[in-house]
């Protein structure tokens, strides 16, 4: 975990320098936390130079493969059950699945036992399925319904087998199954429709996104600010300080909100207590900000900071 100082004189421009500096530290996997003091925790220097030790990410596509490699890959040996979790991100704009296309071979079974297969969608169950401990291969074809799925969704199958046990120490036997390298989700026609995934998609057609912190933050708010613009900015796209423009303003309770034009899209994205996400809605700029929470402001055509035009 780095340290980042976080001293209540840093200037907003020089707050705007580290925390577009944390947050790509965290995307590449460098944990951060803001301390109010200077000792003892990096500077806008030093941060710069411990991110440039971790490699940046390569945005990973999304084919619906399964259990082509990663941890879903190959045979799995068990007692009693096994799970395969899937977590896929529809936040980039990509098609919703439709449905899973499941292939799994199963160890046989001795007497007439059974194996309980099921599957579920954001712990939703979406399937269920018995097969006899003599079948050996299992093919389902199981919808995915639209209105389960969400930004970020968790897909799991369980497979489950009643076979006896003789006591509370004796685990029973030792099984065997795999999920198949062709199963997959098959994606259909229809996407998202997630206010979030429209702020990703405007975002990803505007270049760099410039982050402005228009007035100080103090150390805990910093830190609720890279939390929101690590679901905010698209994962992939580049983003840095902001010079003469900004396309996210990072606004604490009480602050003054920079003229926006009045034609500019603008979205107001705010915590989410409920869910430990963002909630997102349209911003018009006669509408007041929320009195207690930090809120960014995303417009893709920028906003022309004051003092810096010209």
């Amino acid at each position: 975990m780095a340290r980042v100082a976080w001293p209540h004189w840093l200037k907003p421009d020089e707050q705007a320098r580290r925390l577009v500096l944390a947050t790509q530290a965290k995307r590449r996997g460098l944990g951060t936390a803001f301390v109010a003091g200077p000792d003892g925790a990096l500077d806008t220097g030093a941060l710069r130079t411990a991110l440039g030790a971790f490699a940046e990410p390569t945005p990973e596509g999304f084919d619906g493969a399964l259990a082509q490699s990663g941890a879903n890959a190959g045979l799995r040996r068990f007692h009693r059950q096994a799970s395969w979790r899937t977590r896929y991100d529809l936040a980039s704009g990509v098609a919703m699945p439709q449905r899973l296309d499941l292939d799994m071979q199963f160890g046989r079974l001795m007497g007439n036992q059974h194996w309980a297969l099921t599957v579920t969608l954001n712990n939703r169950l979406v399937f269920q399925g018995h097969i006899t401990g003599a079948q050996a291969e299992y093919e389902a074809v199981i919808a995915l319904p639209l209105d389960l799925q969400t930004r970020t969704n968790t897909l799991e199958i369980v497979a489950a087998t009643t076979a006896p046990t003789t006591g509370i120490c004796d685990q029973g036997p030792e099984l065997v199954a795999e999920m198949l390298p062709s199963s997959q989700l098959v994606l259909g026609d229809a996407g998202l429709a997630d206010p979030l995934a429209q702020v990703h998609a405007a975002l990803g057609q505007v270049g760099p996104i410039n982050v402005a912190v228009p007035g100080a933050l103090s150390a805990l708010a910093a830190g609720q600010a890279l939390e929101m613009l690590d679901q905010v900015i698209p994962q992939g796209a580049p983003f840095k300080p902001a010079g003469q423009k900004a396309h996210v303003l990072v606004i604490a309770p009480g602050h003054a909100v920079p003229e926006i034009s009045a034609d500019a899209p603008i979205w107001a994205v705010t915590h989410d207590t409920a869910t430990g996400g963002v909630r997102v809605r349209d911003h018009s700029i006669d509408t007041p900000l929320s009195a207690t929470g930090l809120t960014l402001l995303v417009t893709p055509n920028a906003t022309v900071l004051r003092g810096a035009e010209g």
